[in-house]
């Protein structure tokens, strides 16, 4: 049976939360964080708050991001059982003009950006049965990491939100 590849392609962001030994300390930094950057108080934020990252249990807040979370198990399930790979990437926010305001400068990911990511996935090695990855250009406001698609896959976003559009226009 030769290996098929499966592109998983979601249209959001799973909001997740850490739980580790400061779960309660990140936690709260990560909202205040993530409540400065959508409220636009960019000197509130720290500069190395954490990022929600692939590892990351997800915590969905409704039935929209738990079909997105059922599916990406599923994606796993197949991706084991079948001999498939199966890479799931949430993506954020594409706009082919500019970010919407007023939060879209965080979740903004440009269509080139998205492209090369599609690319990587579709292109990547047949061994690499399950990943997940989040589709974001380089923005400075981003409250998401994207360092693992940058190790894995070589992902290498060439637009940031704050580069090309003004986005509180």
């Amino acid at each position: 049976m030769s290996s098929t590849r499966s592109v998983c392609i979601f249209t959001s962001v799973i909001v997740a939360e850490v739980k580790h030994n400061s779960a309660f300390h990140a936690r709260n930094e990560r909202k205040v964080s993530y409540k400065a950057i959508y409220e636009k108080r960019y000197e509130d934020v720290p500069p190395d708050f954490p990022k929600v990252s692939p590892d990351i249990p997800a915590r969905p807040r409704g039935l929209y991001a738990s079909s997105k979370v059922w599916s990406e198990s599923l994606a796993r399930t197949y991706a084991h059982r079948y001999d498939m790979s199966c890479l799931a990437i949430r993506v954020g926010q594409v706009e082919r003009d500019r970010p919407r305001p007023p939060r879209g400068a965080s979740i903004f990911v440009s269509v080139r950006d998205i492209v090369q990511l599609w690319e990587l996935c579709i292109n990547a090695d047949q061994s690499l049965r399950f990943d997940v990855f989040y589709g974001m250009s380089n923005n400075d406001w981003r409250w998401v990491d994207i360092e693992h698609a940058r190790d894995v896959l070589g992902y290498a976003p060439q637009d940031r939100a704050e580069d090309h559009w003004d986005y509180d226009g």
